[in-house]
């Protein structure tokens, strides 16, 4: 019986080796179907942003006509969506200054005094009514130098009508 030993150990090591193979191919095999799935997962994930509403809502309104603070506000949603940082870090630096130029032009349009143009139209119309007696007046202090001048000028008769 100690005479098979070396084959039976020889046997045992050859079952062994075949197993250790099996396994090292069976683990082969399962990192090339991970790396298979890591890469379906990549096309899905871009496929899926291909249909994702509210991608192709933001790309279509930005297409239309829209205000720089609209415009700043969906591309900082649309790189928020595609997890990139450094975009919308920008881009929510840009819209924190646009923001206070709009609070800016805000505050100087409540400044304003708009009112009813004909609220003190009474006023204007005597304010101008008295600006015109002024240059009637001036008118005619006019025309009576001009006419003492050719008065003066061609003797005592002649005047201007």
């Amino acid at each position: 019986m100690l005479s098979d030993y070396p084959h039976l150990l020889q046997c045992v090591l050859r079952s062994e080796r075949k197993q250790t193979e099996k396994i090292r191919k069976d683990r082969e095999k399962a990192a090339k179907l991970l790396e298979k799935d890591k890469n379906n997962q990549k096309l899905i994930a871009n496929a899926q942003k291909t249909f994702d509403m509210e991608q192709i809502q933001i790309q279509a309104a930005l297409k239309g006509k829209i205000s720089e603070e609209e415009r700043t506000r969906l591309l900082l949603m649309k790189a928020i969506n595609e997890e990139n940082g450094e975009e919308a870090k920008k881009l929510l630096e840009d819209l924190d200054r646009i923001q206070k130029q709009t609070l800016a032009i805000k505050s100087s349009l409540s400044s304003l005094k708009a009112s009813n143009p004909f609220a003190n139209w009474e006023e204007y119309t005597k304010q101008a009514a008295g600006l015109i007696a002024g240059l009637e007046g001036q008118l005619a202090a006019i025309y009576q130098r001009a006419n003492d001048f050719l008065r003066i000028e061609k003797g005592v008769g002649a005047g201007i009508s």
